[in-house]
């Protein structure tokens, strides 16, 4: 009976542990519907640094319960904060802007139940110049919930979406970069 117990428990355990690991594929780029025109950045040209995983965890794919992602957190935000300044007109350079925003994960958190699955992910953002002078740092911020059936892509690409507006959106970064 304890044999046939414990076997239980493991095949448990077993089935736990491999829906815990689902790659989620996003086929997602931020939209682009902010409504910032960054075409005039007299301060610009700007260049997005490096980005990192600085949440406890040593995954830099976690997405909590919904699994993994194929591309590392950090890699994704920064790739969907270019999106977001280019969608707005902003003059982006790999290397030598006058600007540089730069940030860290510092939180990726998912829940889901019958009905709908949660995503939040929070991050913190440096903006300096060349020189090194900081110009802004703050917190960002997206959580989204959508209805299960949409499935830890939609969640997590509206997530995204949430992030990068809450930085597009922030006045006091507005105000550095097209004032």
């Amino acid at each position: 009976m304890l044999c046939k117990f414990l076997l239980f428990a493991f095949l448990i355990l077993g089935a736990a542990t491999t829906a815990a690991s689902t790659d989620i594929t996003l086929d997602y780029h931020y939209g682009g519907a902010h409504g910032v025109d960054f075409s005039s950045m007299p301060r610009g040209p700007l260049t997005i640094g490096k980005f990192r995983d600085a949440r406890p965890q040593t995954d830099a794919h976690a997405l909590g319960k919904l699994g993994t992602s194929a591309k590392p957190m950090a890699e994704l935000v920064r790739e969907e904060l270019i999106a977001g300044i280019a969608a707005g007109g902003g003059t982006l350079v790999s290397q030598g802007g006058k600007l540089i925003l730069s940030g860290r994960i510092t939180e990726v958190k998912a829940g889901k139940s019958e009905k709908e699955i949660e995503v939040r992910i929070r991050s913190h953002v440096n903006l300096r110049t060349a020189a090194g002078a900081e110009l802004f740092s703050g917190s960002i911020f997206g959580a989204a919930s959508v209805d299960s059936t949409q499935g830890g892509a939609a969640a997590v690409a509206a997530a995204l979406d949430k992030l990068v507006n809450s930085l597009l959106w922030n006045d006091y970064f507005l105000m550095q970069v097209i004032d």
